[in-house]
């Protein structure tokens, strides 16, 4: 367990969970939440790729993370709290490294690897 985050509205905990895939030969990171009212965990990213570093918006309507699931480059993803589909919001041509979401949750900033 490791990247913890709590929502800004204090009703999450967004934390990644890590497992082996022995199909890929890989360790394989996804995101999970916690509701803090209920005590109800489960699981809010899934793939063969790992989901990482999940930061909240300043609202709480998203969770953004980083992951390389389209592509071999990490990029920027976001998605709500209850599920759905997750939405790219990067395309960096050689991936991001980390990112912030701007105060008012319109924008994010966020540095490139440098080749």
């Amino acid at each position: 367990m490791g990247s913890v985050r709590i929502s800004p509205d204090g009703a999450y905990v967004a934390y990644t969970v890590g497992a082996t895939d022995w199909k890929q030969d890989a360790f394989v990171t996804q995101i999970w939440l916690a509701d803090v009212k209920s005590g109800r965990t489960f699981q809010l990213t899934r793939g063969e790729k790992s989901a990482g570093n999940p930061v909240w918006s300043p609202d709480g309507a998203w969770l953004g993370f980083t992951s390389s699931r389209s592509g071999d480059k990490s990029q920027v993803f976001a998605i709500r709290p209850d599920g759905g589909e997750a939405v790219q919001l990067t395309n960096a041509e050689n991936g991001v490294g980390g990112y912030e979401w701007s105060p008012d949750g319109t924008m994010i900033a966020f540095t490139g690897m440098r080749l």
